[in-house]
């Protein structure tokens, strides 16, 4: 009998023990999904305010580029409120702005971009001649550029338009929306096709502003001398002096390579977090007499 009761209690013991291991793990179980789940919380917070950081950033640079002047506000006649950066440190060729701490703005004026849908664009021949190819290359790469977004069956050599490019690639017959033709003619040439990229758009426009073109484009298309004093005395954000001007004009007597800026801008925003960063890039037209006085007409 007392054997018996014995082996009893040490089952019921067994099983609270393992009842007790049960509950314990589940706790525990418990307790990491719903730290994960705080931090998982933690971090969709921290993305959707660098988000909302971004854009706040964002209309901040198009309300200085639209405006003559900032006057503070006062609020209460206490503290004066947040002031922005002021628009001399605004530069349109792309260059970053520390615009806030841990936040850089990028500005760049689509008129300082050579123009993929005009490949006739006389940069492009002038950018081109500096790389590894010959002339007769050039030659058929602009000619197929062209042949691929215009609408007729005229090859660029006189001839019917073959149905697909050297490259294998169909024509498309109308111009581009996007990378897709200037990948496909360059993709051979990996370096040459990433400065494309770099210095081109499929908004830019025919008239091309050296002002405003990026550092790589001024470097690719300008000896050495005459780029690297462009760079630097656009640097402060003065305008060019009557010297470079001659210079350049001298060098490119086309009545669509100038020194002007254009409202169609690319506005890139980043915004650092402590586990990482996030972007914002978008294509804006400025229309200061509209409401609002922008429109978004592209995202990056």
């Amino acid at each position: 009998m007392y054997s018996l009761k014995h082996s009893q209690s040490g089952v019921a013991l067994l099983q609270v023990l393992l009842i007790s291991t049960v509950i314990s793990l589940l706790a525990i179980r418990f307790a990491e999904t719903a730290r994960d789940q705080v931090e998982m919380a933690g971090q969709l917070e921290l993305r959707t305010k660098a988000q909302l950081r971004a854009l706040s950033v964002q209309n901040e640079a198009l309300f200085v580029l639209l405006s003559d002047s900032v006057t503070p506000a006062y609020a209460m006649g206490d503290e004066p409120a947040q002031l922005l950066p002021s628009k001399s440190i605004i530069n349109r060729h792309g260059a970053a702005i520390d615009w806030a701490e841990g936040v850089k703005v990028t500005i760049q004026d689509l008129n300082g971009l050579l123009p993929q849908m005009f490949p006739a664009h006389d940069l492009w021949r002038e950018l081109l001649n500096r790389s590894d190819l010959n002339e007769s290359s050039i030659d058929g790469f602009l000619g197929v550029w062209a042949d691929m977004q215009d609408s007729d069956l005229r090859d660029w050599r006189g001839g019917v338009e073959p149905s697909i490019t050297p490259s294998g690639q169909t024509y498309i017959n109308g111009y581009a929306q996007s990378n897709y033709v200037v990948k496909r003619i360059f993709r051979d040439h990996p370096d040459l096709l990433r400065l494309i990229l770099n210095v081109s758009s499929v908004h830019a426009s025919y008239e091309t502003s050296l002002y405003n073109a990026p550092d790589p484009l001024v470097h690719a298309i300008l000896d050495d001398g005459v780029a690297d004093a462009l760079i630097l005395e656009r640097r402060d954000g003065e305008r060019l002096s009557s010297g470079m001007v001659h210079s350049l004009r001298d060098k490119f007597p086309q009545e669509n390579i100038y020194l002007h800026d254009s409202n169609r801008l690319r506005v890139s925003v980043l915004v650092d977090m402590p586990l990482g960063s996030y972007g914002l890039s978008q294509t804006v037209l400025l229309e200061s007499l509209s409401k609002p006085p922008f429109r978004i007409i592209g995202k990056n």
